[in-house]
C-alpha cells in the first residue's frame, strides 16, 4: 500500500495495489505502456503535413495526436518538444513566430551582456537572463511545458 494518491478532483485517497497488478509488477511485466517522446514527435511532423501553414489549432496536438499516430488517446500528452508543439499547434507561421520572438530574445541580451558602456550590474542580469534562456530553450527540445500558467 502507497500512502496517498491525489486524483483530477483534488481529492485524495489511499492507493491500494492489488495482487493482479504486484505479480506483474514482481515478474517484470509492464502494467502500462508508455508513449515515447520519438512516436509523439512523428505524429506532430504528420499532423503538420496535413496543415503546414497553420496547423491544428491553439492547444489542439493532444487532443487529437491520436489521429496522426497509433497512439493511445490520452490529452494529457503533448510533443515533448517546444518547437514541434509550435509546428503541429501553429503551423509554418506560428513556428516562425516563436523561433523570431526567441531569437530576438537571446539577441537583445547578449548585446547587453557585451555592451562595455552598460552599468555592470545590468549586465549580469542580462547574462542570467541569456543563460535561462537558453537552459530553458535546449530543456524544451525534450519537454514541453509553456501550457502551465506559471510558466507561460
Amino acid at each position: 500500500m502507497l500512502p496517498y494518491e491525489f486524483t483530477a478532483d483534488g481529492t485524495g485517497h489511499p492507493l491500494n495495489i492489488d495482487e493482479d497488478t504486484l505479480m506483474r509488477y514482481q515478474a517484470g511485466e509492464p502494467v502500462e505502456q508508455a508513449t515515447s517522446r520519438f512516436a509523439l514527435w512523428q505524429a506532430a511532423i504528420a499532423a503538420w503535413r496535413d496543415n503546414a501553414f497553420v496547423g491544428l489549432g491553439p492547444d489542439q496536438f493532444r487532443l487529437r495526436y491520436a489521429e496522426y499516430s497509433n497512439l493511445k488517446h490520452d490529452e494529457r500528452m503533448r510533443t515533448h518538444n517546444a518547437f514541434l508543439e509550435a509546428l503541429a499547434n501553429t503551423g509554418l507561421i506560428g513556428l516562425a513566430a516563436f523561433v523570431y520572438l526567441l531569437v530576438r530574445a537571446v539577441w537583445v541580451q547578449l548585446r547587453l551582456v557585451v555592451n562595455r558602456t552598460v552599468e555592470p550590474s545590468f549586465r549580469l542580469m542580462a547574462l542570467a537572463a541569456l543563460v535561462s534562456l537558453v537552459a530553458v530553450t535546449g530543456h524544451s527540445l525534450f519537454e514541453y511545458f509553456f501550457w502551465q500558467t506559471g510558466i507561460a
